[in-house]
């Protein structure tokens, strides 16, 4: 279950909250974003019943589990202005505080991205087929509809008189080719980044006609599937374009165009002439690199920025009582793992990983580092999630005196350990708990940012560990770590048997089939009896805005939790 609550300073507004099953998606999963910075959801069909979902709609079977204010009753995002696209025009300009100095450069190819993250950006000028909502629903966007005919094929139905902003036709074709594209051409580093049902169970995509097609899978996942076609993955380039500039000069048939753009500092998009919505109601988007911590605070309160990404929860008190709102969005991507490298000492031996696991204290993070706000992590899962493992709690419990008689046992005496993280994570807080904590069992933990994490600890399979945001969804997030050509397999193991084949072969059941929460709960007490990952915790995404400037209604979207300014606009 994610969780999404939208908090107008001064009142409680919630959203209500749906149980969610299984979707495979990546900001991972063989993605690297690991070195930048992306719940499982029930899934329409997912069992082989035809199920069908027309805009705004879904057959998805969810929980009726919702939230409740402090009166116990829940309610919707309230939308500060109800007026339709009629009265605000697409005009006006929203200035937005984002990282962009990403792992492997900024690229406006999806063929070449190589981190889940770049679709904060490339989804104002692609668009993707189905949009993916807090709940787990998925709703269609550059699709009309969608159909799980069967576990093997989605079909998915595009809007007619679409276009591209370079006036080619938004057809079956050109998704075919774009889409095919994606996956035959990419890098290979951008290969490992995308999402491993797409890589692996994509057989072909079928144009039944010119506004159809059938995306044929090689296994039954086809309720997971829907995971890719929220992903950048989907986004279809212009079958006309030059390939060849795709990567400076993109061409989508989303709502905007690229303008102008300055690597690693910013991107500006104007509103595209051709966009076929009546949503994103304003006229240019400029997106500027705003490295995290106090700079980005003090971009929206010096009015430099109009809304702001990943804001620290230290900030919140700065911004109480002023034309300010925000959204605070908790889903089962939203963890901080550190991955241990198990072949190599001094981490080779597993009581010793899961000595340095009990020593460290996960709630003392969250008061420090998240200010409160957010859970510790007893699992890959947030604790009001249908798959989240409540028998593992004392296995990711904070018990200092057994981690020192593991250390004891163990005979190694004191030690010191690497951790390696991108550098753009604000972590110090967090890293200092950690290093306070260890430094009691005898272990020194050295933390270093790392510009980049792939090129060195990884691709070197150093020691130590690797200090990671989560981010894929699903199944995805298994694979990220797991799979035999994941790039966060650190040490390249063969985790088929043990946790990649026996979670394919629930993916086409319902996610709520009590095979599949015991699938991924199996998988969840196998890594942690072998301490192959560190869930350390579960820390919200939060997004600022000034209501001076942005009207309208601001949500979360997205594989990867990304702000959705489909029903802003500027006052």
């Amino acid at each position: 279950m994610s969780r999404t609550t939208r908090r107008p300073l001064g009142r409680f507004v919630l959203v209500p909250l749906a149980a969610l099953g299984l979707v495979g998606a990546a900001c991972g999963g063989d993605d690297d974003d690991a070195a930048t910075t992306d719940a499982p959801s029930s899934e329409p069909g997912a069992t082989g019943d035809t199920a069908t979902s027309e805009p705004a709609t879904s057959d998805t079977a969810t929980d009726d589990t919702a939230a409740s204010d402090t009166t116990g009753e829940g309610s919707a995002p309230v939308d500060t202005d109800s007026g339709g696209g009629a009265e605000h025009p697409a005009e006006g300009t929203i200035r937005y505080g984002m990282f962009l100095d990403l792992i492997g450069g900024t690229t406006f190819d999806p063929a070449k991205s190589v981190t889940i993250s770049d679709e904060r950006y490339l989804k104002y000028i692609y668009g993707t087929l189905l949009n993916r909502q807090p709940n787990g629903d998925y709703e269609p966007w550059m699709a009309e509809s969608y159909e799980v005919t069967d576990p093997d094929t989605v079909r998915v139905t595009l809007p007619e008189g679409v276009t591209f902003s370079d006036g080619t036709p938004y057809d079956a074709e050109a998704v075919r080719a774009g889409m095919l594209r994606t996956k035959n051409e990419a890098t290979e580093e951008a290969a490992r980044g995308q999402q491993g049902l797409f890589k692996e169970n994509l057989a072909d995509i079928v144009v039944v006609d010119p506004l159809t097609v059938d995306f044929e899978l090689n296994a039954p996942v086809a309720g997971q599937f829907l995971a890719v076609l929220s992903g950048r993955e989907s986004m279809v380039p212009s079958p006309t374009a030059d390939p060849a500039s795709l990567a400076s000069a993109p061409v989508g048939a989303g709502p905007f165009v690229l303008d102008e753009f300055v690597p690693e500092q910013s991107i500006f998009l104007d509103h595209s002439d051709t966009y076929f919505g009546d949503d994103f109601r304003f006229g240019r988007l400029e997106i500027v690199n705003t490295p995290p911590g106090v700079q980005r605070a003090n971009a929206l309160l010096s009015g430099e920025m109009d809304l702001v990404e990943e804001f620290e929860s230290d900030g919140l008190p700065s911004i109480e009582g002023g034309p300010y709102d925000y959204v605070e969005a908790l889903g089962e991507q939203d963890y901080i793992v550190l991955q241990p490298c198990p072949t190599k000492p001094p981490l080779d031996d597993v009581n010793v990983r899961r000595a340095i696991s009990l020593a460290i204290d996960r709630q003392k993070i969250v008061d420090l580092a998240e200010a409160g706000i957010g859970e510790p992590a007893l699992d890959l899962w947030p604790s009001d999630h249908p798959y989240f493992n409540d028998e593992l709690g004392d296995t990711w419990a904070y018990d200092p005196e057994e981690a020192q008689r593991l250390m004891d046992e163990s005979g190694v005496g004191e030690i010191s350990v690497d951790a390696y993280y991108p550098q753009n994570y604000a972590w110090d807080q967090m890293n200092e708990v950690i290093r306070a904590d260890l430094e009691k069992i005898g272990v020194t933990y050295t933390a270093n940012p790392d510009p980049d994490v792939l090129g060195g600890f990884v691709t070197n399979q150093e020691p130590g560990f690797l200090q990671v945001p989560g981010s894929r969804i699903g199944i995805d997030k298994y694979f990220r770590y797991f799979a035999d050509d994941a790039a966060q397999n650190i040490c390249k193991q063969d985790y088929n048997a043990t946790i990649i084949d026996p979670l394919k072969a629930v993916a086409g059941l319902d996610p709520s089939e009590p095979e599949v929460v015991a699938a991924f709960q199996a998988a969840d007490k196998y890594i942690a009896d072998n301490v192959l990952a560190i869930p350390l915790i579960y820390a919200p995404d939060m997004y600022a805005w000034s209501t001076d400037t942005i009207g309208g209604t601001v949500d979360i979207v997205g594989n990867s939790y990304h702000v959705d300014l489909s029903d802003a606009f500027v006052n």
